[in-house]
C-alpha cells in the first residue's frame, strides 16, 4: 500500500541542462539554483502553480506562465514532493494538500488572494485527486477508521461525502472520466494491486488486470485519461520494470511500452494522440513521447540529469523538472571541524547506514530515475564494493555482527527483501517472493531472522518475521493496517513499535506488547525513527499541526525533549546522552546535535549545501554525513517537429 501513499514528510528539491535530440526546443523558464518542484499549468495556459521549498515542506506559488511575476499564496503542504496543485477548470482556483492544520486536509485556495477553503479538517491525512466534472464535487482519498484507504467525494454545496466506489471494503484509489461516466481505479487486495473500471455511480465494476503489479495513474496529476474518457493510463511492473500501458472503459487493455528499463508516469496530450513519459532507458532519467496508438517512442530530452513531472502545456508543449542532486559523504571532525570527502566525484552518494561496531557503511549509489546501486564502504580503508546494481532500493539494515545488510528492492518486478554479505563475494539473496509490497525494519536479535513489514494478507500492512536460513516467513500481527514500525532487539530485549490509523483514522504509534496487544504512547501523524543502543530512546517526527516537530521521547512514551519545528532525529550517541539532528537554516539544512540531559545544542554545519543524513563515527568525536547540492528548475519543451517529422 506504500505505492499509493508515501507516509512521512517528503520534500522534493532538485538543477538542469538544455541538451536534447535534434528538433525538441528546450527553453529554462527558472533561474539557475531554483527548488521549486510540482509544477501545474492552468487550464488556458496563462499561469503556473507551483511548490517552493520552505521548512514545512513547500510553500504554494502562482506565476504568469513563463514565472513572471511569481507571488505567493501562503498555503503550505507536507507533500509538495509528492502531488501538484489541481486546477479548477475555470482556472480561479488551486486544490492541494493542506498542512497548516494537521498532517494533510483538502482545502481550495483562492489564485487571486490566496484565501483558503477547507473542505476536510481531520488529524488524518486526505489527498485531494480532482475536481469533479460534475462541478460541485471533490475527488480525494484518505485513510478510514477501519484501517484502510479509500477514496471519497466530497460536496461544496453540502459538505456530504461519500465513497467513491459504494461498498468497496478493500483499499482503492481511483478518480473519474472527464465526462464523469466512469471510474478507474486500482485496488489493493492481498498484496496484489489490480486494475478496474466502474459506471459514475460505482456499479458495474469489472476488473480489468489480475497480475497484481498495476498502478492507475491518479497521483500524478490530470492526465491519465484521455480528453474523450474513453481510455486511462496505467503502470505495470509484471515483467520485473515499470511498462505503461492503457485501459478502457469497455474493459480491454493495451501495453504500450516494453522497454527493458522502466517508464513511468505518463500522461495523455490534450488531443489524446500522444503520451508523455519518464523512462530510464540508457542509463538516464530522460522524458519521451510515444504515440498513444501503439508505435515507436520519441526521445524528448538526453542529458544526465533527472527530469521528473512531465506535463502537458498545449498540444506540442510539455513542461517538467530538471533536477540535480549530487550527493557525497564526508567525515567530520565535533572539535575543529575538519573534514575527509569518504566517496569520490563520480559516486552520487545517496543515503546510508552504519553497522553497529560503526566500521563499515552501507549505502546507495544514486543512478538515472529512481534507480540506485548498494554499496558497502569500510571506514578504516574507504574500499568500495557495489553489491546489487540498478534498481530502487531502500530499507537498508544491518545484521547484528554487522556482516549482513538486508534491504527492499523492487529489481524483481514487486518490493521484496534481500540480503546480502558484506564480507563475501556472493550475490544478493531473495528471502521471499510475494507480489505484495515488502519493507525492512530491523533483525531478530540473534541475526536468524529479518523483520519486515508487508500487505500480504493485509489491508494496509503486517509485520512479519522471515528466516534468512530458510523456512517460511511468519506473520507477527494480525493488525492489517500497519504502515510504518520500528523494531529493536538486542541482549534479550525485544520491542517494536508499530504506525497505524487510530479509530478516528488519525495515525497514532503504539508499542507492541509482548502478548499481541497495542499500548498507544503518541498520537499526531507520528513518522522516521531511530533508536538508541540499549532500545529505550526513540527519535521521531509528529505533524499534529501541520509541522513536522521532532522529539526524543522513551520506549514507553515519556517525553525526554523537544527538538522543535522542523527538525529531524538521525542518531544517538551510545550512551544515549546526545542526539544528532538536522534542522532548517534558511533555504538549506544543516547539522546540530542535542545534550538531551541540559537541552544545549550544538551546531555541526553551517554551509550552503544541504547535510540532512548523519551518525555517529565510532569514536564519536566525528560524524559521518550525506552532504548534497539540491536544484529543481522548471523547463519547456517544445516538440512540434518531432511529432510531425516522419
Amino acid at each position: 500500500m506504500k505505492r499509493l501513499f508515501s507516509i512521512g514528510c517528503m520534500l522534493l528539491v532538485v538543477g538542469c541542462g538544455d541538451k536534447s535530440p535534434e528538433g525538441a526546443a528546450i527553453t529554462p523558464i527558472a533561474p539557475e539554483g531554483a527548488r521549486d518542484g510540482n509544477p501545474s499549468i492552468s487550464p488556458d495556459g496563462s499561469m503556473i502553480a507551483f511548490w517552493r521549498a520552505s521548512g514545512v515542506g513547500g510553500e504554494l506559488w502562482v506565476a504568469d506562465r513563463d514565472l513572471v511575476n511569481p507571488r505567493k499564496l501562503g498555503p503550505t503542504s507536507l507533500y509538495a514532493g509528492n502531488t501538484a496543485p489541481i486546477w479548477s477548470p475555470d482556472g480561479r482556483e488551486l486544490l492541494i494538500p493542506a498542512s497548516m492544520r494537521s498532517l494533510a486536509d483538502v482545502a481550495i485556495v483562492a489564485v487571486a488572494d490566496g484565501q483558503v477553503t477547507w473542505l476536510t479538517d481531520r488529524a488524518v491525512l486526505e489527498i485531494p485527486l480532482q475536481f469533479h466534472p460534475d462541478g460541485d464535487r471533490i475527488v480525494y482519498a484518505a485513510y478510514t477508521t477501519d484501517g484502510s484507504i479509500r477514496t471519497y467525494t466530497i460536496s461544496r454545496s453540502t459538505m456530504a461525502i461519500v465513497p467513491l466506489v459504494a461498498d468497496l471494503e478493500e483499499p482503492y484509489i481511483g478518480t473519474v472520466s472527464p465526462d464523469g461516466s466512469h471510474i478507474a481505479y486500482t485496488e489493493v487486495s492481498g498484496g496484489r494491486s489490480t486494475i478496474w473500471v466502474a459506471s459514475a455511480d460505482g456499479d458495474n465494476r469489472r476488473q480489468l488486470t489480475t497480475d497484481g503489479y498495476e498502478f492507475t495513474t491518479v497521483l500524478e496529476g490530470p492526465q491519465g485519461w484521455s480528453a474523450d474518457g474513453r481510455e486511462f493510463l496505467f503502470t505495470s511492473t509484471r515483467s520485473g520494470k515499470a511498462d505503461i500501458w492503457i485501459g478502457n472503459i469497455d474493459g480491454s487493455v493495451r501495453q504500450l511500452t516494453s522497454d527493458i528499463n522502466s517508464d513511468n508516469t505518463p500522461s495523455f496530450s490534450p488531443d489524446g494522440q500522444w503520451v508523455a513519459f519518464h523512462s530510464e532507458r540508457g542509463r538516464q532519467g530522460d522524458i519521451w513521447v510515444v504515440p498513444a496508438a501503439g508505435g515507436e517512442a520519441i526521445r524528448v530530452t538526453d542529458d544526465m540529469l533527472q527530469e521528473e513531472r512531465v506535463r502537458w502545456t498545449g498540444p506540442t508543449t510539455l513542461s517538467f523538472i530538471a533536477a540535480n542532486s549530487p550527493g557525497s559523504l564526508w567525515l567530520r571532525r565535533l572539535d575543529d571541524g575538519t573534514e575527509t570527502r569518504l566517496t569520490v566525484d563520480s559516486i552520487d552518494a545517496g543515503s546510508f547506514v552504519i553497522n553497529r561496531d560503526r566500521t563499515r557503511i552501507a549505502f546507495l549509489i544514486d543512478l538515472f530515475g529512481n534507480n540506485s546501486d548498494v554499496a558497502f564502504m569500510e571506514l578504516g580503508t574507504g574500499a568500495t564494493r557495489i553489491v546489487s546494481r540498478a534498481a530502487q532500493h531502500q530499507s537498508l539494515f544491518w545484521d547484528p555482527s554487522g556482516t549482513r545488510l538486508a534491504f527492499t528492492t523492487d529489481q524483481a518486478g514487486s518490493p521484496d527483501v534481500y540480503i546480502v554479505s558484506a564480507t563475501e563475494d556472493e550475490a544478493p539473496r531473495r528471502l521471499m517472493d510475494w507480489s505484495g509490497f515488502e519493507q525492512v525494519v530491523g533483525w531478530s536479535g540473534d541475526g536468524r531472522s529479518v523483520r519486515l513489514m508487508s500487505d500480504r494478507e493485509s489491508r494496509l500492512g503486517d509485520l512479519w518475521q522471515a528466516p534468512v536460513d530458510g523456512g517460511a516467513p511468519v506473520r507477527q500481527t494480525t493488525l492489517g493496517a500497519v504502515v510504518g514500525a520500528i523494531t529493536f532487539s538486542r541482549g534479550g530485549t525485544d520491542r517494536a513499535w508499530v504506525v497505524m490509523p487510530d479509530s478516528t483514522a488519525e495515525l497514532v504509534m503504539s508499542e507492541l506488547l509482548p502478548n499481541g496487544s497495542l499500548r498507544q504512547l503518541l498520537d499526531g501523524n507520528p513518522g522516521g525513527g531511530i533508536v538508541s543502543a540499549d532500545g529505550d530512546l526513540l527519535g521521531l517526527i509528529t505533524a499534529k499541526s501541520g509541522t513536522p516537530d521532532g522529539l526524543v521521547m522513551r520506549h514507553d512514551g515519556t517525553r525526554v525533549r523537544e527538538l522543535g519545528p522542523g527538525n529531524v532525529p538521525q542518531s544517538f550517541s551510545r550512551d544515549g546522552a546526545r542526539v544528532l539532528f538536522d534542522r532548517q537554516a534558511g533555504n538549506n539544512r544543516d547539522l546540530a546535535i542535542m545534550d538531551l540531559a541540559t537541552g544545549a545544542v550544538t551546531t555541526v554545519t553551517t554551509t550552503p549545501e544541504d547535510e540532512t543524513h548523519a551518525e555517529f563515527s565510532a569514536d564519536e568525536q566525528s560524524v559521518v554525513l550525506r552532504r548534497v547540492q539540491i536544484t529543481r528548475r522548471l523547463m519547456r519543451a517544445d516538440i512540434a517537429s518531432l511529432l510531425t517529422s516522419p
